[in-house]
């Protein structure tokens, strides 16, 4: 690499901590009612994502978490952290695995979760993500950083597969 005298030598600079910024969570006033929520465990993650959506992708139920979608689901005023959060897979597969699995107990799952899949990736500042499960599910609690609609495309649609 060629010395060039027009560059300033940044290495007698004072060498300064840069701080993350907050995160700033969509439902944060609800998410400070709840202990440690997120968990200790969660943390912000890059990485492909699929979620259950409605056509089209603006529609008004995606990107909801249980806790607004279903309420009644809970107890009153008892909605656990992760009901906050959004549902969300980290390959198709999973996501498929998973939907196969809940289809033999309920057939009209698509009238509940979506009828499409939408990916998606997901970045540092969008939110964090608590560790994936064996099926390659995990909860993301997104920050207000995270627009879904630029984020996430849809891919295919929800077949069910049960006869």
């Amino acid at each position: 690499m060629e010395n060039r005298s027009d560059f300033p030598d940044l290495t007698a600079l004072p060498h300064s901590t840069i701080t993350a910024k907050p995160m700033t969570y969509l439902y944060a006033a609800a998410l400070s009612q709840i202990p440690d929520c997120p968990c200790g465990d969660c943390a912000p993650v890059e990485m492909e994502s699929y979620h259950a959506v409605w056509e089209p992708l603006d529609d008004g139920r995606n990107f909801q978490p249980a806790a607004l979608k279903n309420p009644a689901r809970f107890l009153p005023g008892s909605p656990p952290c992760k009901a906050w959060g959004l549902s969300m897979f980290h390959s198709p597969e999973g996501f498929q695995r998973h939907l196969i699995a809940i289809f033999e107990n309920f057939p009209n799952l698509n009238k509940l979760v979506g009828t499409h899949v939408a990916q998606g990736n997901v970045l540092e500042t969008h939110g964090t993500a608590c560790p994936k499960g064996k099926n390659g599910h995990f909860t993301l609690h997104p920050s207000t950083q995270l627009v879904f609609t630029q984020c996430f495309r849809i891919v295919s649609p929800i077949l069910n597969p049960t006869p």
